[in-house]
């Protein structure tokens, strides 16, 4: 149900609104519903937030849907923070308006007193000693790990699982986790980092399976760091502008790029 306005008689008849309406009397109190009310996560922000989202249905500013350029919306572009909210109460992604710049009070409460309940992403209960952790062996036989957090709370594992998943898990491993980790539905893995012969190159980096040719390290030609985390010695050309020029390439100068290094990925 579209998050409203509702304004409470506490002495008479119920009046309802989609807009506020603002009575002088002290017999008259307001309250927003939102969508969840049999839900856990409704329940818990009626029960704690309520306060913080009938300041929001008070303020035009925050109950305003961006993209409502008619007075009737549409279907694409921003709903808006009650309908954000009507998606988190009724069970949904809470993600959505924990991102809304608009709806800081109503996070924070969110986050501090509905965790366990609510599908959080910027704070969760679901930490890294409750993921889903496998060791494989790739086609290279470099064993290597992966961790996963459940993607929503009703997901969470009943017995976390206790396998070990460290840098120190595999030979010469980096571990690589999701920059939210370990929020709900984050991903981090560890795997081994190898140096490989090329025909004009020595590169280091996350095994790809090229263990056909491995070095120890790469010293010849211009050895230079790029921006995707990965090392190469080149024979024909300099290093880039965008790259770190170092005397040689060793696999403790890899880094993950697009996710953080992290020292391990499971608790245990």
């Amino acid at each position: 149900m579209r998050a409203a306005v509702i304004v409470v008689a506490l002495l008479g008849p119920v009046l309802a609104s989609c807009a506020l309406v603002t009575f002088g009397s002290s017999d008259y109190k307001t309250t927003c519903s939102f969508s969840g009310s049999d839900t856990g996560c409704g329940k818990c922000i009626a029960q704690h937030c309520q306060p913080e989202v009938d300041a929001c249905c008070a303020d035009s500013s925050c109950r305003a849907k961006p993209d409502d350029t008619i007075g009737i919306g549409t279907l694409y572009g921003d709903p808006g923070v009650l309908a954000k909210l009507d998606t988190c109460g009724g069970g949904g992604s809470c993600k959505d308006l924990e991102n809304d710049p608009k709806a800081p009070a109503i996070r924070a409460c969110i986050e501090d007193k509905c965790q366990g309940v609510c599908d959080l992403w910027r704070s969760s209960t679901l930490h890294a000693d409750e993921t889903n952790c496998t060791v494989t062996n790739p086609v290279s036989g470099t064993p290597d790990c992966s961790c996963a957090v459940p993607g929503t709370v009703q997901d969470a594992p009943s017995s976390p699982n206790s396998t070990e998943c460290a840098a120190a898990t595999v030979s010469r491993g980096l571990c690589c986790a999701d920059k939210d980790w370990p929020a709900p539905a984050a991903k981090c893995s560890c795997r081994t980092v190898t140096c490989h012969l090329y025909s004009n190159a020595c590169t280091c980096e996350l095994d790809i399976g090229l263990s056909d040719q491995p070095v120890d390290e790469c010293s010849r030609g211009s050895c230079c760091i790029a921006t995707d985390g990965t090392c190469s010695c080149w024979e024909d050309r300099g290093c880039y502008d965008d790259e770190q020029k170092v005397d040689k390439c060793t696999a403790d100068l890899v880094y993950c790029s697009s996710q953080r290094n992290v020292d391990r990925c499971s608790a245990n």
